[in-house]
């Protein structure tokens, strides 16, 4: 007997347009949240009063990890 398969990978009338748009929605929303706790945490480890080469390594490695993609 072959598996169960989602309803909607056999429903060849495409997808439901309001829940497409509430996904964009929730990823925008996402997108939002994720940029604001990112640029808060720039600040922090710019203000942070910690020096040395350690503090230096961590401050390079989070400018590369938290770059923006193009």
């Amino acid at each position: 007997m072959a598996p169960a398969r989602e309803p909607w990978l056999s429903d060849p009338r495409g997808a439901d347009t309001a829940q497409l748009l509430e996904q964009a929605r929730a990823l925008r929303t996402g997108d939002e949240r994720v940029t604001a706790v990112r640029e808060a945490l720039e600040t922090t480890v710019a203000a942070a009063a910690w020096t040395g080469p350690d503090a230096a390594d961590f401050r390079e490695t989070w400018r590369a990890c938290s770059a923006q993609p193009s």
